[in-house]
């Protein structure tokens, strides 16, 4: 007799036994370990990011408050008299104010020594405030300085330590606070020292940047303070719970192996005994998991054979579904398969419409019959199971429903409700007839009802894709056809006129300056007019107007009775009389305007493509015109559309072989008539050598997207030449280059210049960035962040045609430049004796000398100009009076000749 494969007792016995046992225990033990580890590990990190978090910002606050005692040390000295001597007690804040004389002044009586009073005198006039050696002893001393008027004297005033450092109430006990310049110790102060012991400090550091209000490089400000202590909470639990998981792993894993060896054991003979090999008899206690398997492994096979073929019957119809075969098909083949599962001599499928009306198909026998409903009838009855009722036959009401089951002799009819019909407009039901009744079988049934089932998901699909088809076409916001639809309608409209030999109007309709609503009030507002907007032009048109939205603020109408201009126009007059009233939403009112392009058929498009597109154009021409109005295409608009597709194309041909050329026009000093700046007027140059202007590309390189291209090679253009000048040892002065107010918006301006100075090897201050005053106007907290970092790069920024841009005083003080260029129109206007031009152009000068800028007087063609604007104070003249615009080796020659221009042209014999 065999014994069996595991001792009872003993759970570790078996190999098998012993694997699980150690498979908990490290599944139970290798979490827990990490989790303590990693815990301990993160308490620490964080405890170490705090500590340095509290020191960095204890430095910052030493810095603050020394960086406002130096400010109340700076106002003090202010009220300081020019001789040195002071009312007020300074000695708060002062061991000694002392006033230093010119460079070639005796060393002053001070503290300070001579040599340091020679280092003083010789720092440049923006600094205020330097650090010197003490007087006595090892250290610093920390001088404000202040410049007197007149012979260049200054004011030479040294701190108190206590007061510009704090005394020891002033510092925390805890820490130990420095401040450094750069390599040299400033001051320490704070916790005298640390435990020895071992303990670890830990230090932050914080920059106080003292260049704009002192002119000084920053300093450092560290603070010094114990590290913290590593948490031990951790390591103290690491061994009970090890041991407690160690003990629940036990535990665990002895009911498991008792629980799964048993069952193994007797399946395993079982398993042998089917195989043909001798075993004894043992006995099963209790049903387990794998005696359940075992009994039902043969009632198994019977019902997945029921089931797959179930489920091809439902496989087949899905793919009529998917397939998108009509519904009636798809009804026809479920009604075949519930006769057969159901045993019924009559299956009936009623739908009922979004009305009363019901729609029904019988199939008895092979026949399918259509039959329709006036409502649908009362079935109520004792239903057996969740959704069937089985009525007797006599409970239907006398009609065409109960004639199809009183023919075939069935005494009951049972009653399958689809429920997720219910997610649908239209319900269903399935009628069974059958001679059993109510013997119908359960399984049967419910089969019948998932092959049911189908019939509503057919409708669905079937539903919805109708409502695809039909969205497909519509415009989503204002529920008006969309750019699809009007395509159809213009295919439909343009087959119909051929077939009568009659025309038609088209319409596109633009909204005048819709952008700055949905910029101004959010796209969500903008909505919410447009559908205003679209039942006003609803209303106002025939009936028989096609009207739809192609996208955006663009509509377009089909005037299926208009063949001419006169009724174009009166149909265009209609509407601009719907819109005389404003139109309110929520509780805004808007005087909203529109620009419309008339085309007509077959006179200016074959095609709906042709026809939109002239229309198009014509609506553009009323855009470019200053909007609100209406116009007819012509031919010429498709000619002048074509020219400026191709000069596009022509351009954009130019800036990849590089035909752009730049030419210079020289700044000169009046005073001297020295060339102290050149300005690079970019110029486009055709294949046959005709010049062309930046007035006829400009503008085109903005809408077309290839401003940007088109500055890089600019950009590059003028630094590769001022290359060559320096190359030449010319000595170039600085060359002023115009950017676009697009080239503000993209934000590659300053990525592009800082790489192409790099390129060259140019220094940052031979490059000027001009850029005119109304871009920056049109966007200036943009522009304003852009010219911020192109003079942080060393570039100075010039505003060009100032005046125009209609910028108040107040962001003039904030504008980020260096230089004022005066538009050219107040100096041509000088030349009349305008008195207004002449108050404007003496406010600018007056203007950039008060805030420390530099003026230049652009367009100046005669020395009577000259004069005027020298007697003002602006001596940077930029006009034909000196120079036109020069190419590049015409402005080689005239730096290498030493850079002197005369004045030439009226006034000037």
């Amino acid at each position: 007799m065999a014994t069996s494969l595991r001792p009872r007792g003993a759970i570790l016995a078996s190999r098998f036994g012993r694997r699980i046992f150690a498979m908990f225990c490290l599944a139970a033990l290798l979490p827990a370990v990490t989790v303590l580890v990693i815990g301990d590990r993160i308490a620490s990190r964080q405890a170490e990011q705090a500590s340095e978090r509290v020191l960095r910002a204890d430095a910052k606050d030493f810095a603050i408050s020394v960086y406002s005692r130096l400010e109340l040390a700076a106002a003090a000295l202010a009220s300081v008299p020019i001789d040195g001597t002071s009312g007020r007690n300074l000695a708060v804040y002062f061991d000694e104010v002392a006033r230093l004389d010119g460079e070639d002044a005796r060393p002053a009586a001070s503290r300070l020594d001579p040599r340091s009073q020679r280092a003083l005198r010789a720092l440049p006039e923006s600094v205020r405030l330097a650090v010197v050696p003490a007087t006595q002893g090892a250290g610093r001393s920390i001088v404000l300085l202040r410049r007197l008027p007149g012979d260049g004297a200054l004011l030479a005033a040294t701190l108190k330590p206590d007061f510009l450092w704090g005394g020891p109430d002033d510092l925390r006990s805890y820490v130990r606070l420095c401040a450094n310049d750069g390599a040299q110790r400033l001051f320490c102060g704070g916790a005298a020292a640390f435990p020895a012991n071992g303990e670890r400090t830990r230090t932050a550091e914080w920059q106080l940047f003292l260049k704009p209000t002192f002119g000084i490089g920053g300093w450092t400000f560290s603070a010094e303070g114990l590290a913290p202590q590593r948490p031990r909470a951790y390591t103290g639990l690491l061994l009970p719970v090890a041991i407690g998981v160690l003990l629940l792993a036990v535990l665990l894993s002895s009911m498991q192996i008792r629980r799964v060896l048993v069952p193994l054991d007797s399946l395993l003979h079982r398993i042998r005994a089917f195989g043909g090999v001798p075993v004894a008899a043992s006995e099963v206690r209790g049903k387990d998991e794998f005696e359940m398997l075992s009994h039902t492994f043969e009632g198994m096979g019977a019902r997945i054979g029921q089931q797959m073929e179930a489920l091809r019957m439902l496989a087949m119809i899905d793919r009529q579904i998917l397939a998108r075969e009509p519904l009636e098909s798809v009804i026809e083949s479920v009604l075949s398969h519930v006769q057969r599962i159901a045993g019924a001599t009559v299956a009936i499928v009623v739908v009922r419409d979004a009305g009363v009306e019901c729609h029904g198909r019988s199939r008895n026998g092979g026949d399918t019959v259509v039959f329709r409903l006036g409502d649908m009838p009362d079935v109520k009855g004792d239903g057996d199971a969740a959704g069937d009722v089985c009525v007797p036959l006599q409970a239907l009401p006398p009609g065409r429903l109960r004639d199809w089951f009183e023919r075939c002799g069935d005494s009951h009819v049972r009653v399958l409700s689809i429920e997720h019909a219910a997610s649908t407009p239209a319900p269903l039901w399935v009628f069974l007839g059958t001679a059993l009744g109510a013997d119908i079988v359960s399984g049967a049934l419910a089969s019948a009802g998932d092959l049911a089932e189908r019939i509503a998901v057919a409708l669905v699909f079937e539903r919805h894709e109708r409502r695809l088809v039909q969205q497909a076409r519509l415009d989503s916001l204002t529920g008006l056809p969309n750019r699809l639809a009007a395509y159809e309608a213009l295919g439909t409209h343009i087959a119909a006129a051929a077939t009568s030999g009659t025309g038609f109007a088209t319409a596109f309709l633009d909204l005048d300056r819709f952008k700055s609503i949905n910029d101004g009030l959010g796209h969500a507002f903008g909505d919410d007019l447009l559908v205003e907007i679209a039942r006003r032009i609803r209303g106002a048109v025939a009936a028989g107007v096609f009207v739809a939205r192609l996208g955006g603020d663009e509509f377009f109408l089909i005037l299926p009775d208009v063949t001419g201009q006169a009724d174009a126009t009166r149909a265009v007059q209609r509407l601009e009389r719907a819109f005389d009233r404003p139109i309110v939403v929520g509780q805004r009112e808007f005087q909203q305007r529109f620009s419309v392009g008339i085309a007509f058929h077959p006179a200016d498009g074959a095609d709906a493509a042709t026809l939109i597109r002239a229309a198009d154009m014509a609506m553009y021409r009323v855009k470019k015109a200053g909007g609100s109005g209406s116009a007819f295409f012509d031919a010429a608009m498709d000619t002048a559309a074509q020219e400026r597709l191709q000069m596009e194309n022509d351009l954009r041909t130019a800036i990849h072989e590089r035909r752009i050329a730049l030419y210079y026009q020289p700044r000169v000093d009046s005073r001297s008539g020295r060339v102290i700046g050149l300005e690079a007027l970019v110029r486009w140059i055709e294949p046959d050598g005709r010049v062309i202007p930046p007035t006829e590309f400009i503008g085109l390189a903005e809408e077309c997207g290839l401003i940007d291209e088109l500055g890089a090679l600019v950009m590059d253009e003028a630094c590769r030449q001022l290359s060559i000048w320096k190359a030449m040892d010319l000595h170039p002065p600085r060359v002023g280059v115009n950017v676009s107010g697009h080239q503000l918006d993209s934000g590659a301006l300053v990525p592009t210049l800082s790489a192409t100075m790099a390129r060259w090897a140019i220094e940052p201050g031979c490059v000027e960035i001009e850029v005119t005053e109304t871009a920056l106007v049109r966007d200036s907290e943009s522009g304003s962040r852009q010219l911020e970092a192109v003079r942080a790069l060393g570039v100075q920024v010039a505003i060009d045609d100032f005046g125009t841009g209609y910028s108040s005083l107040a962001y003039l003080t904030r504008l980020p430049s260096d230089t004022l260029k005066i538009d050219r129109a107040f100096v041509v206007d000088l030349a009349r004796g305008d008195r207004a031009a002449e108050a404007v152009v003496r406010s600018i000068i007056g203007i950039a000398r008060d805030l420390g800028k530099g003026v230049v007087a652009e367009g100046v063609e005669s020395i009577e100009q000259v004069r005027a604007l020298d007697g003002w104070g602006c001596h940077t003249i930029q006009g034909f009076i000196y120079a036109r615009p020069l190419p590049a080796e015409a402005a080689t020659r005239l730096l290498a000749e030493g850079g002197i221009l005369r004045p030439s042209g009226p006034g000037t014999g």
